[in-house]
C-alpha cells in the first residue's frame, strides 16, 4: 500500500512538473485565408447583406 501511495506521488509530481515547464505557447501567425478575411472586412465597411 506504501508502494503504491508512493508511485502515484511521484506520477502525480512528474506530471504536473511537465505540464508546468511547457508554459503558454505562442500565439500562432494569420493564415492567408485570415488576411484575406480581415481585408475584405475592412473593405466592406458598414455595407450590410
Amino acid at each position: 500500500m506504501k508502494k503504491l501511495v508512493a508511485l502515484l506521488g511521484l506520477g502525480l509530481s512528474l506530471s504536473l512538473g511537465t505540464a508546468f515547464a511547457a508554459g503558454e505557447a505562442a500565439p500562432a501567425a494569420k493564415s492567408a485565408q485570415q488576411g484575406k478575411m480581415a481585408a475584405c472586412n475592412k473593405e466592406a465597411g458598414d455595407k450590410k447583406g
